[in-house]
């Protein structure tokens, strides 16, 4: 089995954790584009970040499409 790239030793000085939950079927698209790009998980989602196009109030730019679909209303006790 092939080894992923990684970051050399001592970058994650300073580094802060993201832990997420996410479905599964978006963990195997995160593998699949991971394995195919040579990369590492940490490293493909951060350039995924960090070349997402924001708008001015820092929300993604293609955010719109997903606030614009219905969303049930929250429960209220």
């Amino acid at each position: 089995m092939a080894r992923t790239p990684r970051k050399d030793r001592g970058t994650a000085a300073g580094a802060v954790g993201l832990f997420v939950l996410v479905d599964p079927d978006v963990k195997e698209k995160v593998d699949k584009m991971a394995a195919a790009a040579g990369v590492s998980k940490v490293r493909l989602i951060e350039e995924l970040v960090r070349r997402a196009e924001t708008d001015a109030d820092s929300r993604p730019a293609w955010w719109r499409d997903v606030a614009d679909q219905q969303e049930l209303p929250l429960k209220t006790a």
